[in-house]
């Protein structure tokens, strides 16, 4: 793929990204997409032929900035403590702006597209958010922050705690402090399991 296609893709996922933050999931149309992002419909169904693939494409995007994220902080020695706070950080603002993120589309997308590939789709999304957590941690153990024995354990279950507050998070309004309260609780516990 050359640049200038790679730059479009890019445009037009970003485009759809917003999309999908305004109206969930099952309410997109390629039409809004197209208008989103000031192509032709035929210059979106050159990258993308269902609002489906766009989805998935934007997950996987997510998971790639993700992972790149991690490892150029770790690449450049910055601290775990530091890392894990810019992380805790992005939690609490998903959180408490969760009517405004991707996430009420993601969960009608994967509980309304219930065929194994989809599933196999959610078990690599949680697998790799275990598998960059994780690798964190490794990396404040090898850098003597912290000392927790089974890192991929710890991960899955801030992963999994993270998950049921953003279903709770939809589901009721919650209070920034009552957040702040959660993820301090969730901090605490990780660090006084290293110590």
């Amino acid at each position: 793929m050359t640049q200038k296609s790679l730059s479009k893709k890019m445009m037009i996922l970003a485009g759809a990204h917003q999309v999908f933050v305004r109206k969930g999931f099952h309410a997109v149309t390629m039409t809004d997409i197209v208008e989103q992002c000031g192509i032709s419909r035929g210059g979106l169904y050159r990258y993308f032929n269902s609002t489906e693939e766009i989805f998935r494409a934007l997950l996987m995007e997510n998971n790639k900035q993700t992972q790149e994220a991690f490892s150029a902080q770790m690449k450049a020695h910055m601290p775990f403590q530091q890392i894990m706070d810019a992380f805790w950080t992005s939690q609490r603002i998903e959180l408490t702006e969760i009517h405004d993120s991707i996430m009420t589309a993601a969960y009608e997308f994967f509980l309304s597209h219930c065929n194994a590939e989809d599933r196999e789709l959610l078990h690599r999304q949680q697998d790799h958010s275990i598998t960059e957590l994780s690798r964190l941690i490794d990396y404040g153990v090898q850098r003597g922050e912290i000392q927790v024995e089974a890192s991929r354990t710890a991960a899955a279950h801030i992963v999994i705690f993270l998950e049921g507050l953003r279903v709770l998070a939809l589901s009721t309004d919650l209070t920034e402090d009552f957040i702040r309260e959660q993820l301090d609780f969730i901090q605490i516990h990780l660090y006084e399991r290293s110590v």
